[in-house]
C-alpha cells in the first residue's frame, strides 16, 4: 500500500472539507430555498369567521315612506310594530312619515294613504315604486295599520322575502310559498355578472327574410338593459336562419274550429330542434336564447294551445313560452293574405310586442318573480338578492380555501392568493356595508367583484399545480441525482474521522 505523504493528506483532507463546506454552507440553503413551498399567511380567522357567519351579517334594510294626513297620528308606529312581529334583522323594512309638502322620490318605496266611501282597496304601481292604499270610514286605526302591513308584506315585498329567506334559511315558508320559489329557481340561470343574449330569427320557409333587430332592440330592449346595468350587464348579438324545421316529432296540428296549426303545450319542451338549428355558444359566461319563430306559410298561423282541463282547451292569448335556464320563444306570423315579398322584412314596431316579451322572459331567468309587475321594483329584487347570492357564494369560496390550505400542509400558496383572499374580504365588508344602507348598486357590484377575487385566489394556477405532488414523487426525483455524491461525501467523511481517531490514540 502505497503511503501518503503529509501534503496529500492535508489535500485530500482539505478537498472533502470543502465538498462538506459548500454542500453545508452553499448547497444545502440553496436547495431549501428553492424547494421550500411558499406558503403565505392567509388570514384564517377572518376567512373562517366570514364562511361560517355570512348570514348573521347580512342586513337588509328597505326603507318605505308613508304618504298620511288622516286621524291617527301614530299611524307610522302601528304599522311598523305589526311589520317588526314579522320580519327579523336579516330582511327589515324601515317605514318613514313623508312630509305634507314633500315630494315623492321615485327611487324610493312609497306608500300614499287616502280615505274613501268604498270598502279598502290598495293598488300598486306597475310601472314605479309606489302602492295607494284606500280605507273606508269604518276602519279604525289599527284596522288601518293591519292592512297596509299586510299589503305590504303579502303584496309588494312577498316574493322577495320568500325568496331571502330561502336563501339565507332565516325563517319558514308555506307550502304555497316553496313551490313559488321553487319554480322560479328553476326558471333562473346561475347568477353571474354578465351574460350574452343571442336573438334568433328563425324562419320556417327557404325565402329570403328580414328583420329590423337594431331599431327593435335600441326603442324597446335598451331601456331594460339601462335599468338593471347596476345590476348585471349583457352583450348581445343576433341572426337569422332560413329552413328552420319543426321535428317530425314535434309538427303542429292543424285545428278546423281554430282556423290555425296548434301546438300543444305538453310539446313546447321539445319544441327547439337543437339537432339542426345553430344555437351553440361559445362565450365563457351564461348564455341566454330568444327565438323569434317564424313559421313556413305551409304551418302558418301558428299558436299554442294551453290545457285549461281534461275535457277542454283554449288558445293561448300571447304566441310564447318560456325555457327554463335556457330562453324563450315567441311566435310570429306571416299574414297569408299577401306574397312573401310584402312581408320579408318585419319592421321594429312588428318587433314590439315579441321584445315586450323577451323582456319579461329575461327578469323570469335572472330570477325575478311575475309578481310585482312593475320592473323597477323587480330590478330593485334583483339586486338585492343578486347581491346576497353573490355574498354567500363568496364567502363560501373563502370558506374552501381555509380548509383546502389547512389539510395540505404541502400545498403552496403563492401572494396573490393572499392578496385575493384579502380583496375579497374587503369587499364583502363593503357589500354588507352598502346593503345595511340602501346602497343596492353599489352592494352589487362590490359582492360581484368579491366573489371573482375568491374564485380567483382559490383556482390560482400556481396552487393548482402544486396541489397533487406527494413526497414519493420528491424522492424519486431526488435519490438518483444526490444518492452517488452523498455516498461518496459520506465515506470519505467516515474514512477522516477514522484517520483523526487513529491519529488521536497514544503510541
Amino acid at each position: 500500500m502505497v503511503s501518503e505523504s503529509k501534503t496529500e493528506i492535508f489535500r485530500r483532507r482539505a478537498i472533502i472539507l470543502s465538498f462538506i463546506l459548500v454542500v453545508a454552507l452553499l448547497g444545502l440553503p440553496l436547495w431549501l430555498s428553492t424547494t421550500t413551498v411558499p406558503r403565505a399567511a392567509l388570514p384564517y380567522d377572518r376567512m373562517e369567521d366570514i364562511a361560517s357567519n355570512i348570514v348573521s351579517k347580512i342586513h337588509i334594510d328597505i326603507p318605505v315612506y308613508l304618504s298620511y294626513t288622516g286621524e291617527c297620528p301614530e299611524l307610522r308606529q302601528l304599522v311598523q310594530k305589526q311589520i317588526d312581529s314579522v320580519l327579523n334583522p336579516h330582511w327589515h323594512l324601515t317605514l318613514h312619515n313623508l312630509g305634507i309638502n314633500a315630494d315623492i322620490n321615485p327611487n324610493d318605496y312609497s306608500v300614499s294613504i287616502h280615505h274613501t266611501e268604498n270598502e279598502n282597496t290598495f293598488l300598486v304601481d306597475p310601472v314605479g315604486k309606489s302602492a295607494r292604499i284606500n280605507y273606508s270610514n269604518s276602519t279604525d286605526c289599527d284596522g288601518l295599520s293591519r292592512f297596509i302591513s299586510n299589503t305590504l308584506l303579502n303584496e309588494v315585498f312577498a316574493s322577495e322575502i320568500a325568496l331571502f329567506r330561502d336563501l339565507t334559511s332565516t325563517g319558514e315558508l308555506s307550502p304555497e310559498l316553496s313551490a313559488k320559489v321553487a319554480k322560479i329557481s328553476s326558471a333562473a340561470l346561475t347568477t353571474s355578472p354578465l351574460y350574452h343574449l343571442t336573438f334568433s330569427l328563425m324562419y320556417g320557409g327557404a325565402d329570403p327574410i328580414a328583420w329590423d333587430i337594431a331599431t327593435a332592440l335600441e326603442d324597446y330592449f335598451t331601456p331594460l338593459r339601462r335599468q338593471l346595468a347596476p345590476v348585471v350587464n349583457f352583450t348581445i348579438d343576433t341572426q337569422v336562419q332560413v329552413l328552420s324545421t319543426l321535428s317530425e316529432s314535434n309538427l303542429p296540428q292543424y285545428n278546423e274550429n281554430e282556423g290555425a296549426y296548434v301546438l300543444r303545450e305538453q310539446d313546447l319542451a321539445t319544441f327547439v330542434n337543437y339537432a339542426e338549428w345553430s344555437l351553440a355558444s361559445i362565450q365563457t359566461y351564461p348564455t341566454i336564447n330568444f327565438i323569434l319563430y317564424v313559421p313556413s306559410k305551409s304551418l302558418t298561423p301558428l299558436t299554442i294551445s294551453t290545457i285549461q282541463s281534461s275535457a277542454q282547451s283554449s288558445l293561448s292569448s300571447s304566441a310564447s313560452f318560456l325555457i327554463p335556464q335556457w330562453g324563450g320563444v315567441s311566435l310570429f306570423n306571416l299574414k297569408l293574405s299577401a306574397s312573401l315579398a310584402d312581408h320579408d322584412y318585419i319592421s321594429a314596431i312588428e318587433l314590439k310586442p315579441s321584445l315586450e316579451v323577451f323582456a319579461s322572459q329575461l327578469l323570469m331567468l335572472l330570477g325575478a318573480p311575475s309578481a310585482p309587475k312593475s320592473p323597477i321594483m323587480r330590478i330593485g329584487l334583483l339586486s338585492r338578492i343578486f347581491t346576497t347570492k353573490a355574498l354567500i357564494s363568496a364567502a363560501s369560496t373563502l370558506g374552501s380555501l381555509t380548509r383546502l390550505a389547512k389539510s395540505l400542509p404541502n400545498i403552496a400558496i403563492p401572494s396573490s392568493t393572499l392578496y385575493a383572499a384579502n380583496s375579497a374580504l374587503d369587499l364583502i365588508d363593503d357589500a354588507l356595508a352598502a346593503l345595511s344602507h340602501g346602497q343596492w348598486s353599489i352592494g352589487v357590484v362590490a359582492a360581484d367583484k368579491a366573489i371573482d377575487s375568491a374564485k380567483r385566489g382559490f383556482f390560482e394556477k400556481s396552487m393548482v399545480q402544486q396541489m397533487y405532488f406527494p413526497d414519493e414523487h420528491k424522492l424519486a426525483v431526488y435519490l438518483p441525482l444526490l444518492g452517488p455524491a452523498a455516498v461518496v461525501l459520506f465515506s470519505g467523511l467516515l474514512r477522516l474521522i477514522k484517520e483523526l481517531k487513529f491519529k488521536s490514540k497514544p503510541v
